[in-house]
């Protein structure tokens, strides 16, 4: 060997070791990671991260901040689901901070006397607000597993409140989409609007009832939210408007602790979201319906992997309306639905050649639900992990303020179904699981979820996305590690869709070529183009030996870090 190979040799080794030297203190320095919709709540999270402060401390800081930044889906009008994984201990848990209906709601509430449904009115104002969870959830979450003292982790979002932020462009866009509705509440209007027109892009959004609001909750916790002051205006400014909503929903709601659904798909163990969120169970249906194919084509837009991801869709939608709603009140058979023996004869029919028409699949029917949610997802030093994705369901919801207490209330009452069978705008019908109860928590398809290999954590992921949630989560994790995505092509490349009714194959702008389309249709598909769905916010990494990555969808412009 020449001596110029002996020291190119030399050379090349001395740079892998101080690679590797690199890669190991930059393992060593890690305080975490983090993705959310909003480049002033992953700011928040990360100062929380690199202060010491664990994954759900982040959780809380970033969650109360969203209320804040992004009024629009961010929330403490609305409610949710977290998945959480604590290290130390291996255990997975999730949250359930679903709102529920009022005590006061009834099944045929949205009727009118001939038994058809009032327009909007499961839309507007305070007769669509569902009682809110989200402080309730995030607060529990703190209680059990917090570190740092709570008034660091609501502080930023106070101060925010207060002093107020430059109008981003995409709210300036959902504030002019929303206008007419909007327009139509004073508290509204006064926040909101200037010189009577939507705020634009640029003008200072300030908060001080808000501010307040989040003052009560640093000051006396729980109480602060579902009692005192802030539950009198509540009850004072609903039944003011004709809503039903009181100061014992308010006191009497309560978050719940649930057991995970957990299923294997090759070599991954998936965490995720039981009942009222149908998350979980659909995806358990989906991978377990692939399980026994062959996906080795390297390809997710390939239109035999689209058929078969579609066809494996359309059965587990279908039985979404037939048996899920909230678990408190429906008996769902859930291992039976999430058994791979249960997924075999689902999918015994499957023609790898043709289409098989909806009509033809038996079970239940798809419900709208609104695709104005957010998802954020966080890996800490300590190796805990949350994943959030809550909602105040439509874009500004209910499009209300609560007169004095500044935040958005919700229009969950729409995600029950009011009349079952009844076709709503988009031609989708709903079942009896999920009619309208007292105090009963509408059917979700938030789908926070975790994926390991072995013992060890590799992805936290969520989207918004209403219906769509459940593919562009399963997806991710399809492209992720199936197809050997980088995180950023995993999080950013178009998605398609099917929910079993209406019978058509959605697609993003840009998902198929022409060619992949056409065979798509000759196989019996009904195609259609859509604009932009979904926010990814995804922390993962391809092995324990690999750094953490994180990545926030590009559609909405948020933010992903780690932070050293």
């Amino acid at each position: 060997m020449s001596f110029k190979k002996i020291v190119l040799a030399i050379l090349s080794i001395a740079i892998l070791f101080l690679i590797s030297c690199g890669e190991r203190q930059n393992l060593r320095y890690f305080k975490g990671a983090i993705a959310t919709v909003h480049p002033l709540a992953t700011e928040t999270g990360m100062d929380i991260l690199a202060r010491g402060g664990n994954a759900i401390d982040c959780a809380v800081a970033v969650g109360f901040t969203l209320a804040v930044v992004y009024p629009q889906a961010g929330n403490i009008g609305g409610g949710g689901f977290a998945i959480i994984y604590i290290n130390d201990s291996s255990y997975v848990t999730t949250l359930d901070f679903r709102e529920k209906a009022p005590i006061f709601a009834k099944q045929d509430m949205y009727l009118d006397t001939a038994g058809n449904i009032i327009e909007n009115a499961s839309l507007l104002g305070h007769m669509a607000v569902a009682v809110p969870g989200t402080v309730a959830g995030l607060l529990e979450m703190y209680r059990r597993f917090g570190t740092l003292p709570l008034e660091d982790l609501i502080d930023p979002a106070i101060k925010l409140a207060d002093s107020g932020f430059a109008v981003y462009e995409i709210l300036e866009q959902e504030l002019e989409a929303s206008r007419d509705q909007l327009a139509q509440f004073e508290t509204t209007r006064a926040i909101f609007f200037k010189n009577g027109e939507p705020l634009r892009k640029g003008e200072r959004l300030v908060q001080t009832d808000l501010a307040e609001t989040l003052k009560r909750i640093r000051k006396y916790g729980r109480s602060g939210f579902y009692g005192g002051r802030t539950a009198a205006l509540f009850e004072a400014s609903s039944l003011e408007a004709g809503g039903i909503i009181t100061q014992t929903d308010l006191r009497e709601y309560m978050p719940v602790w649930r057991a995970p659904i957990v299923f294997d798909f090759h070599n991954l163990r998936v965490f995720s979201m039981g009942p009222p969120s149908s998350g979980g169970i659909l995806l358990a249906q989906i991978f377990n319906m692939m399980e026994d194919f062959d996906l080795s084509s390297g390809d997710p837009y390939n239109p035999l992997f689209v058929h078969l991801f579609t066809a494996a869709c359309k059965r587990a939608y279908a039985d979404r309306a037939e048996y899920l709603g909230d678990i408190d009140f429906v008996d769902i058979p859930v291992q039976e639905l999430i058994s791979q023996g249960y997924a075999r004869n689902r999918i015994a029919d499957f023609d790898p050649t043709q289409a098989t028409p909806s009509n033809m699949i038996d079970a239940g029917h798809a419900w709208r639900e609104s695709e104005s949610t957010t998802h954020f997802s966080i890996v800490d030093q300590y190796g805990n992990a949350v994943g959030i994705t809550y909602t105040i369901n439509a874009s500004f919801g209910a499009k209300v303020i609560v007169d004095s207490l500044g935040f958005f209330l919700n229009n969950e009452m729409d995600d029950f179904v009011a009349k079952p069978g009844e076709p709503n705008l988009y031609g989708l019908v709903g079942g009896e699981a999920n009619k309208i109860e007292p105090q009963k928590r509408p059917l979700s398809s938030m789908s926070p979820t975790l994926v390991f290999r072995g013992d060890s954590l590799l992805m936290v992921t969520g989207s918004p996305g209403g219906s769509k949630i459940i593919t562009t989560v399963a997806l991710s994790i399809l492209r992720y590690f199936q197809f050997d995505m980088s995180l950023a092509h995993a999080v950013n490349q178009p998605k398609y869709h099917h929910q079993h009714l209406p019978d058509i194959l959605y697609y993003e702008i840009g998902a198929l070529e022409k060619s992949e389309a056409s065979k798509l249709e000759e196989m019996g598909y009904t195609l259609k183009e859509i604009s932009a769905y979904g926010n990814l916010n995804v922390v993962a990494r391809k092995s324990p030996e690999k750094r953490w990555e994180a990545e926030s969808d590009r559609r909405r412009r948020g933010k992903a870090a780690t932070v050293y």
